[in-house]
């Protein structure tokens, strides 16, 4: 999976290949309550959040604790305050009387390890109650500016990356005049002891230096070299994964100042590269890290450093003049290939090095993958050539010596030869000739070696740019928002030469490199916001790929290429149109991908460019053409490439994202149907692979984040499954991946607001159990943290747009509280802020929805106040809102289907309101609606459960008025529709639920038209779909107390007299769990018709004074 993204409704996070549109909470809606009517379908939709977090992520502030006298302990740690373990000390455990020193925010453990300069600590940073690694200069208030800088240098460089693979920082600072650098606690150890217990297994070096690697790239691509790699400075966590530290000799790329004097030799001198030692100001580029990295593992297989030496002297001279020893004579287990890689990187020209790390860590994990590499070996002629190179003084004289033996040789022969000149001639003649051939051919490899190189450094430098600054975490920060787009500008800049550079070669290498080049400045476009010039451009780049793709002889790396523009132009198109063209261009590309394949079949590129187009492909037919059979067709069959690619690739971490998309897609195409059993099993798919990827990178920010993600978008399924338990745990599970995240990086925004999304996912599963008073602290918590970050980001429209959501879903639960008067505050503040941000884009489609909800919601809780008049205003300003939108945008079925939604709250309000005539009309308008959208896709499972409740309150309504035979006509088509959906879905526990509604109407209907065994057996049907539900609701326990009413002794029903009794005291202590879960709709007790028979108890009559009061009479 790639990074995470965030709902557009909500801003929430969730995992990158989530299908467009609405995180799962916002898709979904809470338990509709329902009116006097006891109609299925007619609440407000409150606005809703994704799995996110918690509210304050920094952890409890532990006081400072008082000064106690010094103990001589840590005597080189300045400044510091000492106890002893009977004091309170948070929260490890220390042994009794063992010293703890404080300095400034830390409390000061035990030492680590020191080096030449510096001395690192373990400690705790007592405010945010977390291990660090404290490092400070050794020689304390006694450094000098050579010392003092290089330690700032160190902080500058490591307050730059932010990479799993390297030690972060979290603090620079400054306490009682000592400098010191707070950076993450790694537990493990430093490779310098280990290099001997990597020999036996070099499986395990690859694997190792490949991910230091990684981390070294990401430092480039940052501008930093590290200058001083070797095993002292990778430490090997618990996992065995490699972290990079050390960064005190790191030097910026593009800076033109060192830390000593010109000619001055900086690093190891057992791990440095030649180019190093020879201490030439200028020489030090990216290639000396590689030769660094490349010492590294010559260590790991051969359990000793490249060189040596009794002097330092001695060691320079070695690394300088000679080759170092094959690491196979040293170590037989060492492979052939790793030999060739490692050597490769120790090449004394930094030329004939990997080009960067990450070249050097992709031919690692060819290695690792049973792959070919592309390092090569140095053959016997090259070989004698480099050692003449440098022995040029012994060379001479053996050639000396071969020229005079030749010499005395061609004496003794002289008459021989003299007989064969003429033969000798005409020989000479043709090695003329084919000489003149080889030099052609010579000239020719010559120049397609430097295409071929212009071509590999294009593509590397293009890279580079990509990830270090489009992807990074912290760049996306709202407050690095200028930054980021300088740099991306830069970078834009750079596209700019660098196309100029390659417009002058017309070979096809150029040419595929300029294209590439002109690919990512449209990237870099879009990430601007400039989409309109993004689209053009990816236009340009599309022609310009397929014509090189067309031409006879291109192979399938090219024609891959050419099927990523057709991507991304669709992609562009699908976000700002013109949408129309869409449906031909996808179809285009589909067929271009199916040609790629079959022409390729074994290409795994080719293979992976086809799953990805049907992914696109899938979603189209799901959320545009609204074809699901079609769509999920697509997504299987993606799926099944996906599946084969990792079989025959495992190592490879992209065809396991490729997977966790195609299952996200169908989990959410059965969430869709209601069929949420279903997406469970597809999404914990998902889920097992983002768990598969983190085990495999642990400390992987973004896969954390997405695994916290996947567990919010989980709790949301089994919150609609009516599993609430389950829901509620992996709410929790993704509260506390968010919050070690922000313990971690404060400083990333999206965590916190991600936190806060999670921390209102647990609120939402709590409020579904029939918990809304412990829910409520969740909200407000969650409603803080992202107030905070409103607050730091003003300008940021996503925050402000999220927050209205945070409000109207508070309302909810203050409505559920019956505290009308708060949740009528939350809705108007949600309302007051979507029509501020309205005022800046009035057209915005999502915003005006987002409008039309809120105004629902108000007019929810104004007519449960009694405010029928501001009630019906506020319904019909968002019935306005949505008609108007669905006339724009015919296509969108959701804005037709809350525009149906808005007519039931508007036909419930007139029914409670005495108005059954209006009520009818409002619930026929629905029905209209809901046919029309069941007519345009015959597989909308939800459409036709819409249909089916707009027939069950068109039944209600005539059936108060006296029209009970029609009622019972529309009750049963109803039944109709249900029992064909629970057919179609077993296990959907939403159309069971609805099932049994329409089955105890039908049961009311038959009663008062004489038909009391068909009354009763409609009421045992309903009764036992309800007792089959995994978990009720509230307003499905007074339901189910209703059937049981009605069987409490109707005369004709086949009920004996003797159970009568029994049902009816069953029917009053299920209504009196329905008010204990919520449902509080006095309108429904007062009016239900199947109550008349336990009406007259005692215990109803005190239900009904229970309802009278508060839920909690005691809240403000």
């Amino acid at each position: 999976m790639s990074d995470t993204n965030r709902c557009p409704a909500c801003g929430a996070g969730r995992p990158a290949d989530s299908p467009e549109g609405p995180c799962p909470r916002c898709r979904m809606q809470p338990a509709p309550g329902r009116g006097s009517s006891g109609s299925d379908d007619t609440a407000a939709i409150p606005a809703a959040v994704p799995g996110g977090g918690d509210p304050q992520a920094t952890g409890a502030h532990t006081p400072r604790p008082a000064p106690a006298e010094a103990t001589g302990e840590w005597s080189d740690v300045p400044g510091g305050q000492t106890r002893t373990a009977a004091d309170p000390v948070a929260p490890a455990a220390l042994p009794p009387g063992a010293a703890v020193r404080y300095f400034g925010d830390y409390e000061v453990r035990r030492e680590l390890g020191r080096g030449g300069m510096g001395v690192v600590y373990e400690a705790r940073q007592v405010s945010l109650n977390r291990p660090v690694a404290l490092k400070m200069i050794k020689a304390g208030l006694l450094a000098d500016d050579a010392e003092l800088r290089r330690f700032q240098n160190e902080a500058e460089a490591v307050a730059l990356l932010d990479h799993p693979g390297i030690v972060s920082a979290y603090e620079v600072g400054e306490h009682q005049g000592q400098q010191y650098l707070a950076m993450k606690l790694v537990r493990g150890e430093s490779l310098g002891p280990l290099p001997g217990r990597y020999r036996d297994d070099p499986r395990a070096a690859a694997r190792l230096v490949a991910e230091a690697a990684d981390a070294l790239a990401h430092a480039h691509s940052r501008g930093i070299l590290h200058r001083d790699l070797k095993p002292a400075n990778i430490l090997v966590d618990a996992e065995g994964r490699p972290h990079i530290t050390d960064f005190g000799l790191a030097k910026r790329l593009e800076a033109d100042v060192e830390m000593t004097a010109s000619g001055a030799i900086l690093g190891t001198p057992a791990y440095m590269a030649p180019e190093q030692a020879a201490g030439r100001r200028g020489g030090i580029t990216t290639a000396t890290d590689v030769y660094g990295l490349g010492s590294v593992l010559y260590a790991l297989l051969t359990g000793r450093a490249p060189f040596g030496g009794d002097t330092v002297v001695e060691t320079l001279d070695a690394l300088r003049t000679r080759p170092p020893e094959p690491p196979t004579r040293l170590n037989t287990r060492a492979p052939r290939d790793l030999e060739t890689i490692c050597l490769k990187c120790l090449d004394k020209d930094p030329r004939r090095r990997y080009a960067s790390a990450q070249a050097l860590a992709d031919d690692l994990r060819a290695w690792l993958a049973s792959r070919p590499i592309a390092a090569r070996r140095v053959g016997v002629v090259e070989r004698a050539w480099l050692w003449c190179k440098r022995r040029p003084t012994v060379a001479a004289l053996a050639a000396a010596v071969l020229i005079a033996t030749v010499g005395g040789t061609a004496a003794t022969i002289a008459v021989q030869a003299r007989a064969n000149r003429a033969l000798r001639e005409k020989n000479g003649e043709l090695t003329v000739a084919y000489g003149r051939e080889a030099k052609a051919n010579a000239d020719l490899a010559a120049a397609n070696a430097r295409v071929e190189q212009r071509y590999n450094l294009a593509m590397d430098a293009i890279k580079t740019f990509h990830t270090g600054v489009s992807e990074d975490f912290l760049l996306k920060e709202p407050k690095f928002k200028s930054l980021r787009d300088r740099l991306l500008g830069s970078a834009g800049d750079f596209y700019d030469r660098l196309g100029r550079v390659l417009e002058a070669g017309d070979d096809d290498a150029s040419r595929r490199a300029l294209l590439a080049s002109n690919f990512e400045l449209a990237e870099l476009d879009a990430k601007l916001g400039r989409r309109a010039d993004a689209l053009a451009l990816h236009r340009r780049v599309l022609a310009g790929r397929e014509a090189l793709a067309g031409e006879p002889g291109a192979d399938a790396a090219v024609k891959v290429e050419a099927g990523r523009s057709l991507r991304a132009v669709v992609s562009l198109l699908k976000q700002i149109g013109p949408k129309s063209e869409v449906p031909p261009l996808l179809t285009r590309a589909v067929e271009f991908h199916e040609r790629l394949v079959a022409d390729y079949p074994d290409d795994p590129d080719a293979r992976d460019a086809l799953a990805a187009i049907l992914v696109v492909l899938g979603d189209q037919l799901k959320n545009v053409d609204l074809k699901r059979e079609e769509a999920e067709r697509a997504f299987r069959r993606s799926l099944a490439i996906g599946q084969a690619l990792a079989r025959g690739r495992p190592e490879e971490p992209k065809y396991l994202a490729s997977q966790a998309s195609c299952l996200t897609y169908l989990s959410f195409l059965r969430a869709d149907e209601g069929k949420y059993d279903e997406a469970i099993g597809l999404y914990q798919g998902a889920l097992d692979l983002a768990r598969e990827q983190l085990a495999r990178n642990p400390g992987d920010v973004k896969l954390r984040s997405e695994l916290a993600s996947c567990q919010g978008t989980m709790s949301a399924w089994y919150e609609a499954a009516q599993r609430l338990d389950e829901a509620v745990e992996f709410s929790r599970s993704a509260v506390k991946t968010w919050r070690e995240l922000v313990e971690e990086q404060p400083a990333v925004s999206g965590h916190r607001q991600s936190l806060a999304g999670s921390r209102y996912g647990l609120g939402m599963a709590l409020t579904q159990s029939g918990r809304p008073a412990e829910a409520e602290p969740e909200f407000r918590e969650a409603l803080a943290i992202q107030a905070r970050l409103v607050e730091e980001n003003p300008d940021l429209r996503a925050l402000r747009t999220a927050i209205t959501d945070f409000h109207a879903t508070l309302g909810y639960v203050l409505l559920e509280l019956r505290r009308p008067a708060e949740a009528e505050s939350e809705y108007r503040a949600a309302l007051a802020l979507q029509l501020e941000l309205a005022a800046d884009d009035p057209a915005n489609p999502e915003l005006r929805d987002s409008i039309a909800l809120s105004q629902f919601n108000l007019g929810r809780v104004l007519a449960a106040t009694g405010k029928v008049v501001e009630a019906e205003a506020a319904y019909r300003a968002g019935l306005a809102t949505l008609a108007k939108l669905a006339e724009e945008q015919p296509t969108i079925a959701v804005f037709r289907g809350r525009l149906a939604m808005t007519h039931r709250l508007l036909g419930t309000l007139a029914w409670k309101s005495g108005e059954p005539a209006k009520a009818e009309a409002e619930y026929d308008a629905a029905m209209g609606l809901s046919r029309a959208l069941v007519e345009s896709s015959s597989n909308a499972s939800t459409f036709r459960n819409s249909l089916a409740s707009d027939h069950t309150n068109i039944g209600d309504v005539i059936r108060s008025v006296g029209r009970v035979a029609e009622a019972r006509d529309n009750y049963e088509r109803a039944i109709v529709i249900r029992e064909r959906l629970v057919g179609e879905g077993p296990d959907v526990v939403v159309f069971r639920s609805h099932l049994a509604w329409s089955l105890r109407r039908r049961g009311l209907a038959r009663g008062d038209l004489g038909d009391p065994a068909g009354a009763a057996a409609d009421a045992r049907r309903a009764l036992a779909l309800w007792d089959g539900l995994p978990a009720r609701s509230g307003e499905e326990w007074f339901e189910t107390a209703c059937g049981h009413s009605a069987l409490a002794g109707r005369d004709g029903s086949g009920v004996p007299s003797s159970a009568a009794a029994p049902e009816a005291a069953t029917a009053l202590w299920l209504l009196d769990r329905a008010l204990r879960m919520g449902f509080r709709e006095a309108h429904a007790f007062r009016t239900e018709h199947a109550l008349d028979l336990v009406r007259d108890r005692p215990e109803f009559r005190l239900l009904m004074l229970d309802l009278a009061m508060p839920a909690d009479p005691f809240a403000r």
